[in-house]
């Protein structure tokens, strides 16, 4: 079991936020580590986005966000280079009713 004094940061998008509420309790339990979470949104210019709480100096440990936000703070050098890693991959889909034009 790890450093009971051991803590992590994690910064969060809403998409993740499910699946890692539910793997959270298991990883305390196992690892030791005091899990401190904050969530904003993978993008935009708000002030709870997670770019602009990295930018006010909110600290993280772990980011898990959209590609696209990544990306973002990837190339804002918010996020050191080469440490990102794929977590999932969501195809989408859609139908369109018979009879109904299609929207493309």
């Amino acid at each position: 079991m790890a450093n009971k004094s051991a803590s992590l940061n994690v910064l969060i998008s809403g998409g993740f936020h499910g699946a890692y509420e539910r793997l959270l309790p298991e990883f305390k339990r196992t690892s030791g580590i005091l899990v401190t979470t904050r969530s904003g949104s993978s993008q935009g210019t708000g002030p709870q986005t997670i770019a602009a709480q990295l930018a006010r100096g909110v600290p993280a440990d772990v980011v898990i966000l959209s590609r696209e936000g990544l990306g973002e703070l990837i190339a804002a050098r918010r996020i050191a280079t080469g440490t990102d890693v794929d977590l999932a991959q969501v195809p989408l889909g859609g139908a369109v009713r018979g009879g109904h034009r299609n929207p493309t």
